[in-house]
């Protein structure tokens, strides 16, 4: 099991002026699944978005499902892999359902890790999501990448130090191109 707390900043809006801005709350588990090869991430997380601090309408629970390998393909020994992953996360806003009622985004991907030291990592994800259109967005794709500097402080705490996310739509609605930068933290127990 495992309990995460992320927050962000999107570096073209003042703090607490964007939906870029955020602190995400996530609970979850993470386990092989059977003989079947491949590992199964599942878990509950809470978006909590314009206004910061405040549980309100606007922000967003979310139930995600990713399937990997069980084993990545390891490309250097010990030092760098690469696991392909399926994912879905179905979202429902904290009000009626007015902005997102159950809707669900499909990505599909390649993670890498590469083991600097037993406490450094630096972790990338690059991923083609299909968005069904919400929050009233046009239905499309947005090709999403992240990186992230990872340093182990105990067993069961990591400290994800610096996170920089990219996202680029294949869409044509008032989404652009963004960049985001995060911190957050990870415990598992």
């Amino acid at each position: 099991f495992y309990f995460d707390i992320w927050g962000s900043v999107d570096l073209s809006s003042a703090q607490d002026t964007d939906y870029a801005n955020e602190i995400d709350l996530s609970v979850g588990w993470t386990g092989n699944l059977g003989k079947t090869g491949l590992n199964v991430d599942v878990g509950l997380s809470h978006f909590n978005i314009y206004q910061l601090g405040q549980w309100d309408k606007s922000d967003i629970m979310e139930l995600y499902i990713e399937l990997s390998l069980a084993e990545p393909i390891e490309i250097v020994r010990d030092a760098f892999s690469i696991n392909p992953y399926l994912r879905t996360e179905t979202m429902r806003d904290c009000g009626s359902g007015e902005s997102i009622n159950f809707e669900t985004t499909i990505h599909f991907g390649l993670k890498s890790d590469w083991k600097i030291t037993d406490e450094i990592s630096v972790n990338q994800k690059i991923r083609m999501v299909y968005d069904p259109g919400i929050f009233d967005l046009a239905a499309g794709f947005v090709l999403m990448y992240d990186a992230s500097v990872d340093v182990k402080i105990f067993k069961e705490l990591t400290w994800n130090a610096v996170q920089v996310r990219q996202s680029v739509p294949f869409v044509s609605d008032r989404r652009d191109t963004s960049t985001v930068l995060g911190t957050g933290f990870t415990l598992n127990f």
